[in-house]
């Protein structure tokens, strides 16, 4: 359960009414170097006894900020002319209206921040593909895509995989880079079939999007398993996942994005199965589809930049196609089109 702070002026008079609250509510004075910034799943509310004489002055002057919701207990004999507050309640007052009032007030909170926090996401997604389009390093556009992809969805790791098509057999995912914020990554480059044998295989063969609330507790009907072998040999736990296709506007599949552990506070690192239960949760639906975005940004990304390599560095052996260890996939015929009109444009007139 996210946690939610009910935040009171020290020897507040409303310290005892405060004191009665149910679990769900953690009532603590504020301290005396102001209030402390709030983590991504938490929300709080200020109560202020206005009737007792604390002013909205003296909550501003403790750190309060516009982000935290006032509750105010006024009497008959407060002044009329009373300061904004979310919620004004008349003493005494009873239990459950003030308790409604307090869920009331940290939910307000939580909505405006996550409503905040979309639109931020946003203009990032915005600033993303400006920063995708504009690069043409194959290995940095990778790094930035999962690294930017992990950004906007809290994701403690996260891999890619890219579509090859060799000349001796059948397309194959080939597992090109890996995060992790919380343990040491032991990387080696390896290929896997687009198969439903695996996870990624599954997504790149079929397109669809993997959702997952723990990856080691497979919903009934999933074919693929979830190899735990790199989880074992760095003492990690693997929780919530989200595996989605990237794929060009015409609908190609050149690679797979795979987030793993979406974490309540960004900066949170898990260095124990324990961390992991208490701090990772589902992927809600605003990441998930942040995510897609991304993904659907990345492909025509690499995609371009694919285009881009082939026009101005052809190899000279094969000229129309990229040798495997320098780019996992063979260029298709608008590859072939954009090198013809490279050729044909600097080519001396007759």
């Amino acid at each position: 359960m996210a946690r939610r702070v009910v935040w009171y002026l020290a020897r507040s008079p409303a310290a005892p009414l405060l004191s009665e609250l149910p679990a769900d509510l953690e009532p603590l004075p504020v301290p005396p170097h102001g209030l402390p910034t709030l983590g991504d799943d938490e929300s709080a509310a200020l109560v202020l006894d206005l009737a007792g004489g604390e002013s909205v002055a003296a909550a501003e002057a403790a750190g309060r900020t516009p982000d935290i919701p006032i509750v105010g207990l006024v009497d008959s004999a407060t002044p009329d002319a009373l300061p904004l507050c979310y919620a004004y309640l008349t003493k005494p007052v009873r239990p459950f209206i003030l308790v409604t009032a307090l869920r009331n007030a940290c939910e307000h909170a939580r909505l405006g921040r996550e409503a905040e926090e979309t639109r931020a996401q946003l203009e990032e997604l915005n600033a993303i593909g400006v920063r995708l389009s504009a690069e043409r390093d194959t290995d940095a556009l990778l790094d930035l895509i999962l690294t930017k992809a992990r950004e906007i969805t809290r994701s403690d790791a996260g891999s890619l995989y890219l579509v090859e098509e060799p000349d001796d057999g059948p397309r194959r995912l080939r597992f090109k880079l890996t995060q992790n914020d919380s343990v040491t990554v032991p990387f080696t480059e390896f290929t896997l079939p687009i198969s439903d044998e695996s996870v990624a295989g599954y997504v790149a063969l079929s397109g669809e999007m993997v959702h997952l609330d723990d990856a080691y507790v497979l919903p009934p009907g999933m074919r693929f398993r979830i190899n735990r072998d790199f989880d074992e040999q760095a003492g990690y736990r693997s929780k919530s996942m989200f595996v989605v296709a990237m794929r060009t506007p015409p609908g190609e599949t050149i690679g797979v994005l795979q987030l793993i552990n979406c974490k309540r506070a960004r900066s949170r690192v898990l260095r124990s199965h324990g961390a992991v239960r208490e701090h990772v949760l589902p992927y809600p639906a605003p990441f998930r589809d942040l995510a897609a975005s991304l993904a659907s940004q990345a492909a025509v990304a690499l995609e371009n930049s694919r285009l881009y390599q082939s026009a101005i560095r052809p190899p000279p052996a094969t000229r129309f196609a990229w040798p495997i260890s320098r780019w996992p996939w063979r260029p298709r015929s608008t590859a072939t089109t954009a090198v013809r009109s490279v050729t044909c444009a600097s080519r001396p007139p007759r």
